[in-house]
């Protein structure tokens, strides 16, 4: 509820995400409260006071996204492909394991396993299935 009382009450209300800009750009800066502020110095605190390396925290961190990213962009090809196979009439009667086929060979095609890496490509293959 904090981070929301940041906002106009205009911007909050638009309806048009233009309107919404404007009402932003027209309002005073945000403030934040002593409780949100109390706990990102906390955070921030025990980062740079602990013994963890915040290069290699950062690093790793960033590593994980960048494969999260790449995960969510392969299942969306992936769901794609599916809806394509699944615009034939004919596909009714057949059975799963042929459809996923059907989309391997499609994603085959055009090189994903190769550019994901097979490890990867079925692993989020088995995910959707």
């Amino acid at each position: 509820d904090d981070a929301w009382a940041s906002y106009s009450a205009a911007a909050a209300g638009a309806t048009d995400p233009l309107e919404a800009t404007r009402a932003m750009d027209s309002s005073q800066p945000a403030t934040e409260s002593k409780e949100v502020m109390d706990s990102l110095v906390t955070q921030l605190l025990a980062v740079l006071i602990g013994n963890q390396d915040l290069a290699g925290l950062l690093n790793s961190q960033h590593g994980a996204q960048q494969q999260s990213y790449a995960d969510t962009h392969l299942a969306m090809l992936l769901v794609d492909y599916w809806r394509m196979t699944e615009q034939d009439p004919s596909d009714e009667k057949k059975s799963l394991e042929l459809k996923i086929a059907e989309i391997q060979d499609v994603a085959a095609e055009r090189l994903l396993p190769d550019l994901y890496g097979q490890r990867q490509f079925a692993r989020v293959l088995r995910q959707l299935t």
